[in-house]
């Protein structure tokens, strides 16, 4: 395949992973609630999702937290930010990612936003690391005092701060840990406000409360002026200048194909668009075409088939890749297909001169080892048409949410060039 700046073919492959897999294979430490303080979610002290506890260290000046957790895969990565708040605003954050070659880093970030901020940060001590039978463990050790490191200002953790725990993919990208949105069901908060001295026991009982960065990726899109008119549309907008995402259609001269523009903000390069073809309003054996905004800036196209709970990724060079851009924190890609039904890769595409219901989705992503790994796209990033809707149909319709089943999305995708 031809990679080039803005157009970046690739062929992806996929596989779902259902969040209560990743629960009740830790045990919680005896230690805690006596030499320990601890920040845990369990079920039983031999069946927790993920534990972090933490001691002051002899001589008083540092502490070490330990942080363990279920996950998905190799490229995962954990973290415990402390918060003033519930939620996800300027958090000082400390946190370990483990690689698919089974080795461990040390992160040092501080959430600005949508998007966290990794820095460099020589305090923060990674002092053991396991990744072993679907569970990444870290121990880190860091300053009580507040101090500046990398222009940026780490907490006194001395004082009480609310915990924030959240579990994701990441990769490493030039030496930096490049982290995914952990999605809504891998984030929680403490109950309680804890310094370093405690040596309480939190236990969360449900998800957090935490913002998701979805709350904030709203309202910088306008619609065409051509909705309704000369392009069927898919949206979600508060106005006509305020939207979330926008899908556009039409189709083109001589009537054999159509071209379909996805546009959304997304909370950071990185991210991926997709538009699905549906029988009906849930995840099925659904035709699948979207994009991936990487990094360095290159778009990249895939299609995909959805079976049940695993989507079959593959080549399909009947898809044309138009044009791509990610810019202001806006990932847009034009898409051509045709309309008439085809077989490609042993997969039929269908026939979009028909109706179907339309799913927009919009997820992270990121690439490591030449492979992209996209991630759950979230409870707040998946929309679904209002009605069912054809290529030749110049209707704009609103999207409303779409309730899928609590599932986890990883990918890989290998880049040829």
């Amino acid at each position: 395949m031809e990679v080039v700046k803005g157009s970046l073919c690739s062929q992806l492959s996929f596989h779902y992973v259902i969040p209560k897999m990743l629960t009740g294979s830790l045990e919680k430490s005896s230690d805690c609630g006596s030499s320990k303080g601890c920040f845990t979610k369990c079920e039983s002290d031999s069946s927790c999702t993920f534990t972090v506890a933490w001691s002051v260290d002899a001589g008083g000046a540092t502490a070490t937290y330990i942080l363990s957790s279920v996950v998905a895969s190799n490229g995962s990565y954990i973290a415990l930010g402390f918060s003033e708040d519930d939620k996800m605003g300027s958090d000082d954050v400390i946190g370990c990612l483990g690689l698919s070659d089974g080795t461990v880093r040390k992160f040092s970030a501080q959430n600005n936003g949508k998007r966290p901020e990794v820095f460099s940060d020589d305090n923060l001590k990674l002092i053991r690391d396991e990744m072993k039978d679907g569970t990444l463990t870290c121990s880190l050790r860091r300053p009580l005092a507040n101090y500046t490191v990398s222009g940026k200002t780490r907490r006194n953790i001395n004082d009480p701060f609310r915990l924030l725990f959240a579990r994701g993919s990441g990769s490493l990208e030039n030496s930096m840990a490049s982290l995914s949105y952990h999605g809504p069901s891998d984030r929680f908060v403490s109950s309680q406000a804890l310094s370093v001295t405690d040596t309480k026991v939190d236990e969360i009982g449900t998800q957090s409360s935490v913002t998701t960065p979805a709350a904030s990726l709203t309202g910088s899109l306008e619609k065409s002026s051509d909705c309704g008119s000369s392009k069927g549309c898919f949206t979600k907008c508060e106005s006509d200048s305020s939207c979330t995402f926008t899908v556009a259609w039409s189709v083109d001269a001589g009537g054999a194909t159509a071209t379909y523009i996805l546009s959304s903000d997304v909370a950071s390069t990185g991210s991926y668009i997709s538009l699905g073809f549906s029988e009906d309003d849930k995840m099925g054996s659904d035709d699948v075409m979207g994009c991936l905004g990487l990094s360095d800036g290159t778009v990249s196209k895939f299609s995909a088939q959805n079976n049940g709970k695993r989507p079959e990724v593959y080549s399909d060079s009947s898809l044309q890749f138009i044009r791509g851009e990610m810019k202001d924190g806006t990932l847009t890609c034009s898409l051509r297909r045709q309309l008439a039904g085809y077989t490609v890769s042993g997969k039929t595409r269908r026939n979009i001169g028909n109706k179907f219901v339309l799913l927009f989705a919009r997820g992270s992503g990121s690439l490591e080892n030449n492979m992209a790994s996209l991630s759950y796209h979230g409870g707040n990033d998946r929309f679904i048409s209002s009605q069912p809707l054809s290529a030749s149909d110049l209707i704009d319709d609103s999207a409303k949410d779409l309730k899928f089943p609590l599932i986890k999305l990883h990918g890989k995708s290998t880049l040829s060039h």
